[in-house]
């Protein structure tokens, strides 16, 4: 499986049996490549080690660095540190095959690259958290942007023009029509 990117490509047809570790530094240019749009600002080091065996590899990832995401609460981007490992087993066969589960995959014998973006990519998309906000600070106090934590409490106070551009949205009968069509619908 070689791209046109050979960042992450690993020649593993020269690779004799035994352990064998490569470096590697992770940065937005592979996320872009599968069109992510989630985090940003990435900074890892990747350290991938696979030992092989006649026909069959293994193959550990571990990364450690930092990378910005943006905040559920309050829209914000901060940033978030990790430190991710994963497995995979990789065995040499007639076609190559992504699709039978996450830690095997089966890699054409005649393909002498093996592309670790990919797993690379998975690995830490799939350690983001499901409910991603701001950590607190050292007084237990939310990172969120206050301006907006104050708007979302309703301790913002609206401007008049905002009030009269509010005020005139709840008059109008066409725009709470369309509203109701469109919950409806």
């Amino acid at each position: 499986m070689k791209s046109e990117d050979l960042t992450y490509q690993i020649q593993h047809s020269e690779l004799e049996n035994g352990e064998h570790q490569f470096d590697f530094q992770v940065d937005d240019k592979l996320f872009l490549r599968f069109e992510n749009e989630e985090i940003r600002n990435v900074r890892l080091k990747l350290t991938a080690k696979i030992t092989r065996k006649s026909d069959d590899f293994l193959l550990f990832l571990d990364a450690d660095g930092d990378f910005e995401m943006q905040c559920d609460r309050c829209l914000d981007f901060f940033s978030q540190h990790v430190d991710l490992h994963h497995e995979v087993v990789i065995k040499l066969d007639e076609t190559t095959n992504f699709d039978t589960d996450e830690d095997f995959v089966t890699l054409d014998r005649n393909d002498n690259y093996l592309d670790i973006a990919y797993f690379i990519y998975e690995m830490t998309m799939l350690s983001l958290p499901i409910r991603r906000v701001h950590p607190e600070d050292e007084s237990g106090e939310s990172g969120c942007n206050p301006e907006i934590i104050k708007f979302i409490t309703g301790e913002s106070h609206i401007t008049e023009e905002d009030a009269e551009v509010l005020d005139a949205a709840e008059s109008d009968e066409n725009w709470k029509k369309k509203l109701k069509n469109l919950y409806n619908n």
